[in-house]
C-alpha cells in the first residue's frame, strides 16, 4: 500500500476528543499510577534492552512513568536523552548511534517502543536496521497515513516555520505503511483525540503483525493501565 490508498476519506478526531484530551489524560495517569505503584517488582533483567521515543514536541519526561514501569517489570528502559521532539529528521542518525550503543552493550538487538510521532520514526528505523530491531510497538502513530489531517498538524506546521512537508519528506513518509521484517504491534485508540485511529494500525494482521486497541486518548497513553497490561503481553515475546 502506498501512502493512504485504501484507507477512505480520514477525518481528524471530533472537537470533544480533543477538547477532553488533557482531562482524560489525567484521569488516565491516576488509574495508571496506580496500577504502577501496585505492580510487583521484577527482580530478574530481561533480554533485550528497551528504547523509549517520545511524541511530537514531548521529551524523556513524558515517557518517565512508562519506562518506571518498564524497569519494574524487569527491563533496561531508556529514553532518547534528545531533549524535545521536534520533528527534526536529523534526529533519526541520533536514535541510529543510540540503538547501536545498546545493541553492543546488551549483545541483543533493541526494542523500540515509539509514542505517536515517536512510533513514526521508530518504524522508519525498524525498515533500515532490522536486525538490530528485536520488535517494533508504535502508541497512537499515524505512520499509515501522517500527512493526513489531524489536530496536531497545525503545531506541526508551525514549528516547522509553516512549511510543512517538502519533497523527501513526503517520499520518506510514502514508505512507511509497507510491513517491517521484525514483530511489530500497534496500540491504538478509537477515542484518540489528536490523530485519528484509522491511520494508527497495521492494515493486514499476521503472526508477527498485531493491533491492539485501548480506550485511553492520545495524551494517557504513557501512562495508560491498558497499555502497560498490553506491554507485558507484547513483551513476553522476547
Amino acid at each position: 500500500m502506498k501512502g493512504n490508498e485504501s484507507l477512505g476519506t480520514v477525518e481528524k478526531p471530533s472537537l470533544y476528543l480533543f477538547l477532553t484530551e488533557i482531562p482524560r489524560a489525567i484521569g488516565a495517569f491516576i488509574k495508571g499510577y496506580g496500577y504502577y505503584l501496585n505492580k510487583p517488582k521484577v527482580s530478574a533483567t530481561k533480554g533485550s534492552p528497551v528504547l523509549v521515543l517520545p511524541g511530537f514536541l514531548g521529551s524523556d519526561l513524558s515517557t518517565s512513568v512508562l519506562r518506571k514501569y518498564l524497569k519494574k517489570s524487569g527491563y533496561h528502559a531508556y529514553g532518547w536523552g534528545l531533549g524535545r521532539n521536534l520533528a527534526n529528521l536529523k534526529d533519526l542518525k541520533k536514535i541510529d548511534k543510540i540503538i547501536n550503543q545498546l545493541y553492543t552493550k546488551y549483545e541483543n538487538p533493541v526494542v523500540l517502543i515509539g509514542w505517536s510521532l515517536g512510533g513514526v520514526y521508530a518504524r522508519h528505523i525498524t525498515k533500515h536496521k532490522p536486525d538490530k530491531v528485536a520488535q517494533l510497538i508504535t502508541m497512537g502513530s499515524p505512520y499509515m497515513g501522517v500527512a493526513e489531517s489531524n489536530r496536531a498538524h497545525l503545531t506541526f506546521k508551525l514549528v516547522k516555520m509553516g512549511r510543512g512537508f517538502n519533497t523527501f519528506e513526503r517520499k520518506w513518509i510514502e514508505s512507511l505503511p509497507q510491513p517491517v521484517e521484525v514483530p511489530s504491534t500497534a496500540i491504538y485508540s478509537k477515542n484518540d483525540g489528536i490523530v485519528s485511529w484509522k491511520v494508527c494500525h497495521e492494515a493486514t494482521i499476521s503472526n508477527n503483525h498485531q493491533n491492539i486497541e485501548v480506550t485511553c486518548g492520545h495524551f494517557g497513553m504513557g501512562v495508560c493501565e491498558q497499555v502497560f497490561k498490553a506491554l507485558d503481553s507484547i513483551l513476553e515475546r522476547e
